[in-house]
Formats: structure tokens, sequence, C-alpha cells
């Protein structure tokens, strides 16, 4: 099995725009903020919200936090942060009220509102089976194989996910990640540049 029962990736096209909160401040984003099944899990998510507006958040990554690979434009990388309804409720615990006082920055028209700050559209999928050229992941497993072993820094049965923190393997892994999606949906973009967190 693997973590947290993850078997794709799904690719998305997010269009965004800065809160009015943060477009008085001259900012695009606001601080990236960690969500957890849907809830906002740092103290004071909604004082944040508050300040910001439904703000799409930006962090900074790269080789230093342990990912070695982002994107053929921007090698330090990027995690971004999407407030949606009732953000710092659980999914299964939003009620109407929660969600009318805090609706959050997604919609399918960045016209719609001023509280609006993203919209996403469904850009494409991969199974990591493909990905890694596994034909039944539970038989493989089965047979004594493992994806990735943190000890070793390499999977038995498997390179793919080989040498976790070399740039060299990540940008072979992105490239097979952009070949498998340009074959599946050849009228979408390859790739786009991710915006920088500032």
């Amino acid at each position: 099995v693997r973590m947290n029962g993850i078997t794709r990736i799904l690719r998305f096209l997010v269009s965004m725009r800065p809160s009015p909160e943060l477009a008085s401040q001259m900012k695009i984003f606001m601080p990236f903020v960690a969500f957890d099944e849907g809830r906002c899990s740092v103290p004071g998510c909604n004082k944040l919200w508050d300040h910001y507006g439904f703000a799409v958040g930006c962090q900074k990554q790269g080789a230093s936090t342990g990912f070695a690979y982002s994107s053929l434009q921007d090698s330090s990388g990027a995690w971004f942060s999407l407030p949606g309804a009732c953000p710092a409720v659980s999914v299964g615990d939003k009620d109407r009220g929660c969600m009318q006082k805090y609706p959050g920055g997604g919609c399918s028209d960045l016209s719609v509102s001023p509280t609006c700050t993203y919209s996403i559209k469904y850009a494409g999928e991969i199974f990591l089976d493909e990905l890694a050229g596994i034909q039944d992941f539970a038989k493989w497993q089965r047979q004594g194989n493992l994806e990735y072993d943190e000890v070793k820094d390499r999977g038995v049965g498997t390179s793919f996910w080989d040498f976790r923190g070399s740039a060299a393997w990540c940008t072979r892994r992105m490239h097979r990640v952009r070949s498998l999606l340009k074959a599946k949906y050849p009228l979408l973009p390859e790739d786009l540049p991710a915006p920088s967190c500032f």
C-alpha cells in the first residue's frame, strides 16, 4: 500500500489573483498555510483570513527542504495553499453558517466576487503504476518488491524512485511525467511556469 493510499497524480490549471487585502499591500501571495483534511492546521487561521482575505499562500521549497526538483523554469519549487470554504474546519464538519461567514477563495470565475482569488480546472491525471512501469501493484508488492526504501534510497524491483535527492534523477522522473501527460492530453499545455513567491 502506498502512503495515504495515493495512486495517481492529478494535474490542475489554476488561475489566481491577489485578494483585495493583499492588492492594497502590493502583494500577490499570503504566507503558505498547511491544510489537513480541508482544515487549516496552523493556529489562528480565521485571523489570517480576516487580515489577508482568502488569498492563495505560497512557500518556497528547494534542495534545503529535501525537494530537489520542481520545474524546468524554477529549480527551487514552491508549495501553494488554496483556502476553501470554512477553511478552519475539517471537510466532514463544515456547516452552512461557517461556509457563509468564511466562503473561501475558490470559484469557477475570478470575476464573480471580490473574495474569489482562484479557480481550478482539471488538466489530466496519470497513475503511479504507469509512471513507474508497474502492471499490477498488489501482485508486484506481494512478490517482495518495494517502490522506495528510505534507508537504501532506492527501490526493490524498480529504480524509478531511486536517489530521491538527486536533481538528475528528479529531472528524469519529471520528464517521464510530462511525456505521459503530453501523450494522454495532447491539446493541453505540457508545462506552465509557476509564479514566484513574493
